[in-house]
């Protein structure tokens, strides 16, 4: 049953990047590595959305995944990033590194990593990306390590949550 569901997600998901998008909806997954001791992050963003609320906050015009696009685009990014996301692993506040980011179709994936993390044992996540912008955006979260697997989903009036492992 959670197969069915996770394919049902993934398949509404994907079908929605294949047109013009009324839904307002992320991906985060976040995976513990625990032979490189980080905490990889990897964020699935609609594009548009994604340049609309960059565009907005830093009064650019910036056009992501063309040859148009400015080479300041990526720190716009982390510092937006850096703004509305914040990470917590057992209980104490870490920056996380941009590593990359790849724009496929209508989605942007977003590549993070947060180094030095020997153990998960719980994770607090607050997202507030593109609430100012799409007040019924929602963000899915799931989160990997030994085995175990949790999902959240987080919106506006409830945009931080705290996921013991």
């Amino acid at each position: 049953m959670k197969f069915y569901k996770t394919f049902l997600f993934f398949l509404a998901f994907s079908l929605m990047s294949l047109s013009a998008h009324k839904y307002y909806v992320s991906l985060t997954q976040i995976h513990h590595n625990e032979k490189e001791k980080s905490v990889e992050i990897t964020l699935q963003v609609f594009t548009d959305d994604l340049e609309l609320s960059l565009n907005n906050q830093y009064h650019q015009t910036l056009s992501l995944g063309n040859p148009k696009e400015i080479t300041q685009v990526n720190s716009y990014i982390l510092d937006y990033l850096n703004q509305k996301l914040s990470i917590k692993i057992n209980g104490k506040a870490y920056e996380y590194k941009m590593l990359s980011k790849e724009i496929e179709d209508d989605l942007t994936f977003i590549y993070l990593e947060i180094k030095g993390i020997k153990t998960l044992k719980s994770v607090k996540i607050s997202n507030q990306l593109f609430f100012e912008t799409f007040a019924e955006q929602q963000h899915i979260v799931k989160i990997k390590t030994k085995g175990v697997h949790k999902n959240i989903i987080l919106f506006k009036d409830k945009n931080s949550e705290v996921i013991n492992l």
